[in-house]
């Protein structure tokens, strides 16, 4: 039977499966919009993964973010944390390509910034515009050229290091596109080892903190947004909207200045007898 509210009400006076499911689906949602934080617990993966900027092998281990507009999904094995970040918000795109991106890990379980990777390093060549929506080879075309290096930050205060390839000793890491989706793929050592110098030192944790920051749009990366394309105001499952303004270039979410996104996850980590990855 339904109540006047119109919530469906079983034969003994509670709500349904469905709606109970739907009311903690939605608290969820809530407590991940809200709080600028997030818990994640990560899959053990007997096989590793591999970083190629393909998002298959994470189709059932990514959970949504508000904060992020984007899906967020967490692996381990015996020696790497795998990360991987999936997002339609052409937005969020932007922002992570012409301005950069960076994943804190804090083997503490808090906020501490005191190893990270810088990827994609961001910018744009002198007289280059971002892609349009219309053109997704000329979108892979810039990706490959905004990929070709990485920094490691850390662990000393203000200590950077560039690397080419986007392989750095151990960290692995990847971008694609296909179907107007943007895949961020990351791999990082557990523990710090003669091959494996760069790691989030997670030797007998059983949790650790990874934090995701992403720039600011100033107006000088907003000038190089291609004119042409339609306002690009996203929704948490990607679609258009929003203005243009009278110059033609878009108005992004129909904000004047763009907020540096930033979020923090803890992560559980997962255990298993899988043999020691390669």
């Amino acid at each position: 039977m339904f109540t006047p509210t119109g919530v469906q009400i079983g034969r003994w006076g509670q709500p349904t499966r469905w709606v109970r499911a739907a009311i903690l689906v939605l608290w969820v949602f809530l407590l991940i919009g809200c709080s600028g934080s997030v818990q994640l617990t990560s899959q053990w993966s007997d096989q590793g993964v591999t970083v190629d900027g393909v998002a298959l092998e994470w189709l059932d281990a990514a959970m949504y973010t508000k904060g992020l507009d984007a899906s967020l999904g967490v692996k381990n094995d015996r020696d790497f944390l795998y990360v991987c970040l999936t997002t339609s918000s052409r937005q969020i795109q932007m922002q992570m390509l012409l301005l950069g991106c960076t994943v804190w890990f804090d083997p503490q379980g808090g906020k501490d910034k005191t190893f990270g990777i810088h990827f994609p390093i961001g910018g744009m060549s002198p007289g280059r515009r971002f892609p349009t929506r219309d053109n997704p080879e000329e979108f892979r075309r810039f990706l490959e050229i905004a990929q070709r290096e990485l920094e490691i930050l850390g662990p000393e205060k203000d200590q950077r290091q560039r690397f080419q390839d986007r392989l750095a000793k151990g960290v692995d890491v990847h971008l694609g596109f296909a179907d107007g989706m943007l895949t961020y793929e990351l791999k990082v050592p557990l523990r710090k080892s003669g091959d494996h110098p760069y790691a989030i030192s997670a030797d007998t944790v059983p949790t650790v903190s990874v934090g995701f920051e992403i720039g600011e749009l100033t107006d000088e990366a907003r000038s190089r947004v291609a004119a042409p394309e339609r306002a690009i105001s996203s929704t948490p499952r990607g679609r258009s909207g929003g203005r243009s303004t009278p110059g033609g270039t878009p108005s992004i979410g129909g904000a004047n200045q763009l907020e540096p996104l930033k979020l923090w996850a803890t992560v559980q980590l997962a255990g298993g007898t899988a043999p020691v990855a390669k």
